[in-house]
């Protein structure tokens, strides 16, 4: 889940797990779950949902059964994210130089 937290008086956005609802710091040990809405026929949308890999991704997988249209590794979602909104590497890099100087 999309999260945001009031860090010293400034908003800092953060992941959190939809399966044990704690906070997500490494998208290298988490994944994205894709759970969609039926009917599953030509082109449909669905929703996503976060995890950490191992028990939280194993029992979302379960709950979601046959709404359940896998998973891919968070840092690769990112990056489409990314490219699908027009972040382009010079946004992105002035963006992570102010967050590194600000500590958000």
């Amino acid at each position: 889940m999309l999260k945001y937290k009031i860090i010293e008086g400034k908003v800092s956005p953060i992941i959190t797990c939809d399966n044990c609802n704690s906070r997500i710091d490494n998208a290298g040990t988490s994944a994205v779950v894709y759970h969609t809405t039926f009917p599953k026929e030509g082109d449909y949308e669905g929703q996503v949902l976060f995890a950490h890999k191992g028990t939280c991704l194993d029992t979302l997988e379960q709950k979601l059964a046959d709404r359940y249209d896998g998973w891919e590794e968070l840092e690769r979602f990112l990056s489409f994210l990314t490219h699908n909104v027009k972040l382009t590497s010079e946004n992105i890099n002035d963006t992570l130089k102010f967050n590194w100087e600000t500590g958000i």
